[in-house]
């Protein structure tokens, strides 16, 4: 089904303008998608990242705690260190707080939540004994062992977690990477489609609305030299049509006018003679 469309100049110059727009709005769609996704991948790495980091100070706090346990066990005022030990179990509450209140997907949460009670679990440890140090050293001494065990397990439930975080945490950088990359080509692609378009269309119209004028300045150029029987081929729509059209009628007019008027003038000369 043929469509019956008059395609004057402004809807031939609607028409580019449309894909214009068109094209500036996908790629400002393409645009504000990626940036979308960046931030959500970018704030996912930043807490890995960040999680990983607490659970790095939190494996010193082991370590520092076992130290403060060896101390305790040696050092001639074993009572000293139960203050120090106190605020570093504390630290390491704030640290696992912290971490709860990032968003981390399941597999992590569940690591770090590991790790909390493997460290729940080592501080009574610490504790009992700096405060078994503090009212017999020398029999605190010779439970050395079990404090190093005890910090042994939750350094290999740390190091696991933040094995775990920061593993997720380079795969969440790359795919942030890999997002930003795939938005940039799309954006280009669409860009490029779209100037195709723009290009390609703008031709076809220039060359619909030139060869048409270029065919009606023949015309008028013959015209002007005499010849009446010239005629325009009445293909184009729109503006350029309607002057193929009026062209053609108006050279019709006139070949009638000269027509007449040469019969007229051989009808007087019959007469006169």
């Amino acid at each position: 089904m043929k469509l019956n469309i008059r395609w004057t100049v402004g809807r031939r110059i609607a028409v580019i303008t449309g894909i214009g727009i068109l094209t500036t709005v996908v790629v400002g769609l393409v645009s504000v998608s990626t940036v979308n996704g960046a931030v959500d991948k970018s704030r996912a790495t930043s807490d890995l990242a960040v999680a990983a980091k607490l659970v790095s100070d939190i494996d010193e706090i082991r370590v520092s705690l076992a130290a403060d346990a060896f101390e305790a066990a040696s050092t001639r005022n074993p009572a000293s260190v139960a203050p120090r030990v106190k605020e570093s179990v504390g630290q390491a509450t704030e640290l696992f707080s912290q971490i709860k209140a990032l968003d981390l997907p399941a597999k992590q949460a569940r690591s770090v939540a590991a790790a909390e009670a493997a460290f729940e679990t080592y501080t009574p440890v610490v504790t009992d004994f700096v405060d078994s140090a503090a009212a017999d050293q020398a029999k605190a001494r010779t439970d050395v062992e079990k404090v190093q065990a005890a910090a042994d397990a939750v350094d290999d439930v740390t190091e696991a977690a933040q094995s775990d975080l920061t593993g997720r945490s380079n795969a969440s950088y790359q795919a942030l990477t890999s997002h930003l990359d795939s938005g940039r080509n799309l954006v280009i692609i669409v860009s490029v489609l779209g100037l195709l378009a723009l290009s390609g269309l703008a031709y076809a119209i220039a060359r619909s609305l030139v060869v048409p004028l270029k065919a009606s300045i023949k015309a008028l150029q013959d015209f002007a030299e005499g010849k009446l029987s010239h005629r325009l081929p009445e293909n184009s729509s729109g503006c350029v049509g309607d002057l193929e059209v009026a062209f053609n009628r108006s050279i019709e007019s006139v070949s009638q006018i000269v027509t007449s008027v040469a019969g007229s003038a051989d009808a007087v000369a019959a007469a006169s003679e």
